[in-house]
Order: structure tokens, then C-alpha cells, then sequence
């Protein structure tokens, strides 16, 4: 895995689910501060210490994930990353990270992607957000052209709203 590749699957996992477990300071819509991100005392999956890594590389993984999974923003100075969406930390407020969805103008299709094998537990009992903090919907598939999704591109069902 290359180095830039291996620092956006951390980024993904710490500001999705380890911040908290990590000390670090994110604020209720989700964001960090890149330079307390980049002291943290982890390896990514390239074997690369997080401390060798810039804040230049951290907005090429940025640049680089074709699903947009992150947000940077520059505050006095600072730049600041978040994840988009699959948050399990509780301290992220829906209000601060999510827009309400007014008209089926905006969005359309809407749908979930999901396996086969979850199929009769979500006929049963419905969609569940699981460990994380929304169930995640798409406005469109994978395989669209504009359409930035973060579904899987393996999923076997999909589920559309209406």
C-alpha cells in the first residue's frame, strides 16, 4: 500500500471512530486539527509513522479519495480535516454535520446498498444504523459517473427510498 493511501485509511479510522479514544479535540462537527492528528504516536498500514507525514500529504489523501470521505478547513490559520459521514462518536451532532434534505428535488434517488446476506434481519426489523451514527444513503450508485458515493462497490441489494 503506498504511503499517501495507507494515511487516508487512517485518517478514515481515526475521525471516524478512534478520535475520542485518542484525545483528541474535535469539535461537535467533527473536525480536527491536522497537526494534533499528525503527532498522534500510530503507524498507518504503510508502516509509516504518522509523525513523518505533512500537512501537504494529509490534503493529497484528501485530493486522492475518489469517495470524499473527508472536508479539510482552514480556521486562523490551521487546517482542519473531518470525515464526511460514518462516524460511531457520539460527540458528532447531526445538526453540525448533516443538511436536512427538504425536497425530493435534492435528492431524488436515494438508496442503500447492503448483501444479501443482512437482507431478511432488514425485512424483519428494518435498516439499523449499527455501531455508527446514521444509516448511510446514497443519492446514486457506484458505477454512476457523478455520483459520489460512499456504498460499496460489491454490495448485492439495493435498497431505495421513496
Amino acid at each position: 500500500m503506498d504511503r499517501i493511501n495507507a494515511l487516508g485509511r487512517l485518517l478514515t479510522r481515526i475521525l471516524r471512530h478512534q478520535a475520542f479514544d485518542l484525545k483528541l479535540d474535535m469539535r461537535s462537527d467533527g473536525f480536527v486539527r491536522v497537526h494534533e492528528i499528525l503527532k498522534l504516536n500510530t503507524t498507518t498500514f504503510a508502516g509509516v509513522p504518522l509523525r513523518l507525514h505533512t500537512p501537504e500529504e494529509v490534503r493529497v489523501a484528501v485530493a486522492r479519495d475518489n469517495k470524499q470521505r473527508f472536508t479539510l478547513s482552514e480556521e486562523d490559520g490551521e487546517l482542519l480535516i473531518r470525515a464526511n459521514q460514518g462516524h460511531s462518536i457520539t460527540t458528532v451532532s447531526r445538526n453540525d454535520l448533516l443538511k436536512p434534505i427538504l425536497s425530493i428535488d435534492e435528492a431524488p434517488v436515494c438508496v442503500h446498498g447492503t448483501y444479501r446476506k443482512y437482507l431478511e434481519s432488514i425485512l424483519q426489523s428494518g435498516l439499523k444504523r449499527m455501531k455508527r451514527l446514521h444509516v448511510h444513503f446514497s443519492s446514486g450508485l457506484p458505477m454512476d459517473g457523478e455520483v459520489i458515493s460512499g456504498m460499496r462497490r460489491d454490495v448485492d441489494v439495493l435498497i431505495y427510498s421513496s
